[in-house]
């Protein structure tokens, strides 16, 4: 994927630059939550990891986007690449048996609370606990990562 291609290699030429300018002593959540979203507090902090998710899946959707990868429309959003249509939105909404489900593959709906008309919104979900879009409702950390329920 080009546009990823370039994405990663914007990151790795830029990583010099901002460890330069980010203080051994402060962590970068700590660090970029004050420089981009304004105080450094854990609901800030949260509006960060939010906001770079988010900016992956959707691309440039909010007026915290000021880094500009050209022709990077975000990995959610249908495109063409190299004449070719691109929809990667059947792995997340349940197309496409691309989740391991207890050791199977199963086709798992990732999106089921709002979709991203949610996460356009900065929200995890639209609020249903028993989704498996909710993610972050509860106080600590994001998980690493998110599995479906089996129950």
């Amino acid at each position: 994927m080009k546009s990823v291609s370039k994405i990663a290699i914007a990151l790795l030429l830029s990583l010099p630059l901002a460890t330069a300018q980010r203080p051994n002593t402060t962590t970068p959540c700590d660090y970029y939550a004050a420089k981009s979203v304004g105080a450094n507090t854990p609901e800030n902090q949260r509006l960060l990891m939010a906001l770079v998710l988010h900016s992956a899946l959707l691309g440039p959707f909010s007026t915290y986007n000021n880094v500009k990868v050209p022709d990077f429309v975000g990995a959610l959003q249908p495109t063409v690449f190299k004449g070719e249509y691109v929809d990667l939105n059947g792995y997340f909404n349940g197309g496409f048996a691309s989740a391991n489900v207890n050791g199977q593959a199963a086709a798992v709906n990732f999106l089921d609370d709002g979709g991203l008309d949610a996460t356009r919104q900065l929200k995890p979900s639209n609020g249903n606990s028993s989704s498996n879009q909710e993610y972050g409702r509860k106080p600590g950390p994001l998980p690493a990562a998110h599995f479906p329920r089996t129950s």
